[in-house]
């Protein structure tokens, strides 16, 4: 834990300030530019602090029930030494934040906290994004990362996803993740080894959100402010015309930040934002190279620091080990009784063998009108399922086809489909108008 040397009083009074509902950041400041410290303003009185922020304000400030989600936040800062908050006071604050409007009193943080004051390139995208948009964004950020500009994104399943994979691919590449929940809580579940992943490779995870804060929709513009924010500038991968990505890039163009995006097929839902940025100003990309001729960098040289978690060893955690060690010696047991079960079974098995030979001649007629009336059954379902893995997999070529023109062999290694198989569906897509087949053997999805 590396803070700028507070004691546990100390930042206590940092998580009281920010943690009172209805006394926002811009409040905050306030007080702090007029008294210097949280803990003068709390030593101040709620008297004293009414005549700065009003009654209201005043009375929710030294009334908010704090204590428990302080003791829970000191806990985990001890938990490991990635674990940090970071004050407005702290000399690690990411600088850049400090030209934005409304920067975070605190940001909470786990991981490499000297990328927060080495700006990066911000990647923003949908969601739902075609596997030629993931492709994009993760060879981009590869590339990108390899020159030494750490990738920003925000760890959502799609585009930010890709962006953060493309950067881990680099070597001695770095991202950031600025997350919408607690820094306890990873948003989307389906992530959690990818944040894994971005610790383990010297990476960083901010959040301005308390501990075990829901993923909740108004949390997310505030989350994408940071993401623009800390950037040199930000990238738009695939959106649609009313993505949230657009606010971002709104967001940093307000910043004064470089706004790219990277075009794609008239006929994609998932092109026309991009193609709406180009229009008010935004560059055009299409290599990794257009961005990187853009902007001007140091490059970033990680400090790699291999860090171990503190261990913290509890009476309930030796009760659990005790109770494990007891259930693995009840089930070696139960294995052992079972074993014995089983050689009892088979020594009876054996004496009633040459009973069941005997009986084996009188059922084999009726064997084989079953196994003939099973095999109709077999056959039938077969054919149902054989329709159906066809639908499905109509249906996997035309998805994974995304909106740009591709090639037979794109397709191949997008479906691992046979090349035969595939051109039959292909010849379906293109009877059912889905697609058209068109100059230089490629094909383009229609709707």
């Amino acid at each position: 834990m590396h803070q700028q040397n507070l004691s546990e009083a100390e930042i206590s009074a940092w998580l009281k300030l920010t943690l009172a509902n209805g006394v926002g950041s811009s409040v905050q400041r306030s007080l702090l530019k007029e008294f210097g410290s949280p803990q003068a303003i709390f030593d101040a009185g709620e008297l004293l602090i009414e005549k700065y922020i009003g009654q209201s304000k005043a009375q929710k400030l030294f009334a908010a029930q704090t204590d428990e989600i302080i003791e829970q936040t000191l806990t985990w800062l001890q938990l490991s030494e990635q674990h940090h908050i970071i004050t407005l006071a702290d000399e690690n604050y990411p600088k850049i934040l400090l030209n934005i409007s409304d920067p975070p009193t605190i940001i909470y943080a786990r991981g490499n906290i000297e990328l927060l004051n080495h700006q990066g390139l911000a990647v923003v995208g949908s969601r739902n994004a075609t596997p030629q948009g993931l492709l994009n964004a993760e060879n981009f950020c590869q590339v990108i990362a390899n020159f030494g500009l750490p990738i920003i994104s925000g760890l959502a399943l799609g585009i930010d996803s890709a962006a953060h994979k493309g950067a881990l691919k680099a070597t001695n590449g770095a991202t950031l993740a600025v997350i919408g929940t607690g820094i306890n809580r990873m948003y989307p579940a389906s992530n959690k080894n990818l944040a894994l992943q971005i610790l383990e490779q010297n990476g960083l995870i901010i959040t301005e959100f308390p501990l075990n804060t829901s993923p909740s929709p108004e949390n997310f513009p505030r989350r994408n402010r940071l993401i623009s924010g800390l950037s040199l500038g930000i990238l738009v991968v695939e959106a649609t015309i009313d993505s949230g990505s657009l606010i971002t890039a709104k967001l940093a163009a307000e910043q004064g930040r470089e706004v790219f995006a990277i075009p794609g097929s008239i006929h994609s839902p998932l092109s026309k934002g991009c193609h709406k940025l180009i229009r008010q100003g935004a560059k055009l990309v299409e290599t990794a190279n257009d961005i990187l001729e853009e902007l001007r960098f140091k490059p970033y040289v990680p400090n790699i620091k291999k860090v171990e978690p503190k261990l913290v060893i509890k009476k309930e955690n030796i009760e659990n080990i005790e109770n494990n060690i007891e259930n693995i010696e009840n089930n070696i047991e139960k294995t052992e009784k079972i074993e014995n079960d089983k050689i009892t079974k088979a020594k009876a098995t054996n004496k009633n063998t040459k009973t069941a030979t005997k009986n084996k001649t009188k059922s084999k007629t009726t064997n084989k009108k079953t196994a003939k009336n099973t095999i109709n059954k077999i056959e039938s379902n077969n054919e149902n399922n054989n329709e159906n893995n066809n639908d499905d997999n109509i249906n996997k070529v035309l998805n994974f086809m995304g909106y740009s023109p591709c090639t037979l062999d794109e397709l191949v290694e997008r479906t691992n489909i046979s090349a035969a198989e595939i051109l039959t569906h292909l010849l379906t897509l293109e009877m059912q108008g889905k697609i058209s087949t068109i100059p230089g053997g490629s094909y383009q999805r229609l709707n």
